[in-house]
């Protein structure tokens, strides 16, 4: 199927979250990438590995920074079917990651699994004492696709003012989010899904 880089790489993620959603587990996937090569791609393992922070976002993170032993993943593009929750946004900010890009928003996704609406992965990223000053740098546009892209730049950081370079995450390019890419093929994933309480579905695969 052909698209840009973006919607391949995508692609992979939401692969990753349909065969998650054949091993029982709710359907999330990810992948990162870096100068154009698949470095760690995962679906959510909560249920499989006991562990609640399993997210597939996380797992990804956590095999992309292992591999080459370090704790950056600066130049790294995090690619996620859905957009990442409160805890795998503060992950991708702690790992330095650069871009994120995400199908299905989590106003769509609250409205599936009938929760609370969750921060934008965009606000919980820029915020801290690396918190980017969005009051003079932030933009938003709107791609040709559909897609929301809200750019963050690195000129000024709050609280400092040498080297940019020198904050993980923050460089010469400013830090992105792009939303909503292939929001069809990312809802059709989650479609008759049942999100139900992961401690019971967990205790009901002990038996």
């Amino acid at each position: 199927m052909s698209g840009t880089p973006d919607e391949a790489f995508l692609r992979l993620a939401l692969a990753e979250a349909h065969l998650a959603r054949e091993r029982g587990e709710d359907p999330f996937g990810a992948v990162i990438v870096r100068a154009g090569q698949v470095v760690a791609q995962a679906g959510s393992r909560e249920l499989e590995t006991g562990d609640p922070l399993a997210h597939a976002e996380a797992v990804a993170i956590r095999a992309a920074c292992q591999a080459p032993e370090t704790l950056t993943l600066r130049g790294c593009t995090l690619y996620s079917s859905t957009e990442p929750c409160v805890m795998c946004s503060g992950a991708l900010k702690w790992a330095g990651i650069d871009r994120v890009v995400f199908s299905v928003p989590q106003s769509e996704l609250q409205t599936i699994s009938s929760g609370l609406l969750k921060p934008s992965c965009a606000a919980l990223v820029n915020t801290g004492n690396r918190r980017i000053d969005t009051k003079s740098n932030k933009t938003q546009r709107v791609l040709a696709s559909g897609a929301s892209v809200k750019k963050h730049g690195a000129a000024e950081v709050e609280g400092y003012s040498g080297a940019v370079s020198e904050y993980p995450g923050i460089g010469a390019t400013p830090y992105e989010v792009v939303e909503s890419l292939l929001l069809a093929e990312g809802l059709a994933i989650l479609a008759g899904h049942r999100f139900l309480s992961k401690a019971q579905r967990y205790d009901a695969r002990k038996r």
